[in-house]
């Protein structure tokens, strides 16, 4: 699946070495209609358990204790890869983009669905049909047919006004995730949902999380660098743990590996970025 925070720099390091306990899940229905969607969830087959991508548990605003491998920018253009604009600025001496986040649960299921062509007119949708997702929006999304069944494409039958008006199409969608501090999230209900994730068997349904409850639960990731389990995650225990993790060879208090100085960090994605080891 994809992962849908894309790239945040000031996670570089974390992203190599650390397996986040996270959002998963059946399917709970349809939108919640935050940004005025006009889709309907019907009965449907529930798609699978898929593999979530972000901690519902983190907070958004800080970043765990230890110093981490980054990227330093000045300038929007120092955010360039290989002299490509992709859509990042440089804030706060960092690249960060917005594309990826969601302001509501209709952005999840869009994004999900693959309703990535906009339409104004079914004309512009050639073997699919062009729906309305609120407000007038047009998007391109794929029926149901002999040919080509939701449960196929892991998603369900859902109702959805055509842009052009009319009664109500069916089209396949993605409704299982839901939109949480600007990141889509799918949150498990039961350990079952958990199946899936080695290391984190166990769900906590109020958070939504999978988690481990143990060093036992963890020692199903197969990596030292995950292989103590700090509230719920699976992270280091000491700094040998560390030793094969990528831009890192420490491990923090928190349990994240992290660097010791900017001669650990050895990636760099972006042009015309310092790579430096910082706190988040």
């Amino acid at each position: 699946m994809h992962n849908l925070t894309l790239r945040s720099t000031r996670m570089l390091s974390l992203v190599s070495t650390l397996v986040i306990a996270a959002a998963c899940g059946d399917d709970k229905g349809g939108t919640d209609g935050s940004s005025g969607a006009t889709a309907t969830d019907t009965a449907g087959t529930d798609s699978p358990t898929t593999t979530p991508t972000s901690d519902p548990t983190a907070d958004p605003t800080s970043g765990p204790a230890g110093s981490f491998c980054q990227e330093e920018c000045s300038v929007d253009a120092d955010c360039k890869e290989m002299g490509m604009d992709l859509g990042f600025t440089c804030s706060e001496g960092r690249c960060t983009s917005d594309s990826g986040k969601c302001t509501g649960d209709i952005d999840c299921q869009v994004l999900l669905s693959g309703w990535v062509t906009t339409c104004t007119g079914q004309a512009e949708c050639p073997g699919q049909v062009c729906i309305d997702i609120g407000g007038g929006q047009g998007r391109c999304a794929t029926a149901p047919s002999d040919f080509v069944m939701c449960e196929t494409l892991l998603q369900k039958e859902i109702q959805a006004p055509p842009i052009e008006g009319g009664a109500d199409v069916t089209v396949c969608a993605n409704t299982d995730y839901t939109c949480k501090d600007s990141v889509c999230q799918n949150p498990c209900e039961s350990d079952a949902d958990c199946s899936a994730l080695p290391g984190y068997p166990h769900c906590d349904t109020g958070t939504g999380a999978c988690q481990c409850t143990s060093d036992d639960d963890c020692k199903a990731t197969t990596s030292p660098a995950a292989s103590v389990c700090h509230d719920g995650f699976c992270g280091c225990g000491k700094d040998e743990d560390c030793a094969g993790a990528t831009n890192a060879d420490v491990c923090t208090a928190g349990g994240f590996c992290g660097c010791s100085d900017a001669t650990v960090c050895k990636t760099q994605s972006f042009d015309g970025t310092k790579v430096v080891c910082e706190g988040i």
